[in-house]
C-alpha cells in the first residue's frame, strides 16, 4: 500500500488480484511512442549526475516528450500503474522505495526488467526499468543501452 498525503489517495495491490486506487481498479496506459511519453528518472544519493545528462541528451535525440524526477519513487510507480506516466528508469534507490510500487505496477499490467531488457527476478533489485507496455519497453531498453555507465 502507498499513500499520497498530498492528494489523500491510497494505491494498493495484491499479487494476482489487480492494482487499485481508492478501491477502483487501475491499469497502465497504452502509449507506445516516446514523443508522447513521460519518463521518470530516479537514482540513489551516490549518483554524480552524468547519467542524467546522458539521459536528457538521449531524450532530446529521440524527441521525447518529458523527463521528470520526483522525490518519491513509490509515487512514480503509482503514477505509472494509473496511466499517468509511461516509464521509470531506476538507477539505485533503496529497496523500501520500490517494493510496494513494483507489486502495484505488475498488477496494473506494467513490465519490469533489468536495463538490458532481461527479466528481473529479484524484487529487491534497485537497478531496473519499469514501463507501461511491451512496445514502449523496447524503446526504453534502447534508450538505456545508449547511456554510458548505466548498470
Amino acid at each position: 500500500m502507498i499513500y499520497n498525503p498530498t492528494t489523500h489517495q491510497v494505491y494498493y495491490a495484491e499479487k494476482g488480484k489487480g492494482a487499485y486506487l481508492d478501491g477502483i481498479k487501475i491499469q497502465t496506459n497504452n502509449v507506445s511512442d516516446i514523443q508522447n511519453a513521460t519518463i521518470s528518472y530516479v537514482c540513489g544519493y551516490d549518483n554524480d549526475g552524468t547519467i542524467y545528462e546522458d539521459l536528457v541528451s538521449g531524450m532530446n535525440i529521440r524527441k521525447g516528450k518529458r523527463l521528470l524526477t520526483n522525490w518519491s519513487v513509490a509515487l512514480d510507480h503509482c503514477l505509472l500503474a494509473n496511466g499517468r506516466i509511461e516509464a521509470i528508469i531506476c538507477n539505485g534507490t533503496e529497496v523500501y522505495d520500490n517494493i510496494a510500487g513494483k507489486i502495484i505496477v505488475k498488477e496494473a499490467g506494467g513490465i519490469i526488467t533489468k536495463f538490458n531488457g532481461q527479466k528481473e527476478e529479484n524484487d529487491e533489485n534497485a537497478y531496473f526499468i519499469v514501463s507501461n507496455n511491451q512496445i514502449f519497453h523496447k524503446e526504453i531498453v534502447d534508450l538505456c543501452s545508449s547511456i554510458k555507465n548505466l548498470k
